[in-house]
């Protein structure tokens, strides 16, 4: 009786052992702490609705449904470096992208 006693006692404390412990979890340092990686999107590119110039000279457009001038900073942090009959040139963080009107493809330079 007292083997079975001894059995039963062994069996019940490697079950609950086996309980607490999950096999299938990643093994941990101790004193490790858990960090969540954070990653920041990078903000879309603004779409160019419209370019509007006057007398060949001074161009405006419509980002995003904002009216912009060339110099001016627009939702994401893109600066308008450039703005001519057919495209806009945005900067931000020294790349350069080259919006154009009706094209499907924007140039990043």
């Amino acid at each position: 009786m007292g083997k079975w006693a001894l059995l039963l006692l062994c069996g019940l404390s490697g079950a609950a052992v086996a309980a607490m412990s999950d096999p299938t979890l990643p093994l941990r340092l101790k004193g490790q702490t858990t960090v969540k990686a954070t990653t920041k999107k990078a903000a879309p590119l603004p779409r160019l609705e419209a370019i509007t110039c006057r007398d060949n000279a001074t161009c405006s457009a419509t980002l995003n449904g904002q009216l912009v001038k060339a110099g001016q900073t627009v939702r994401g942090g893109y600066k308008v470096a450039k703005i001519d009959d057919g495209t806009v040139i945005l900067e931000r963080r020294q790349q350069r992208w080259q919006l154009t009107m009706f094209g499907q493809n924007v140039l990043q330079q």
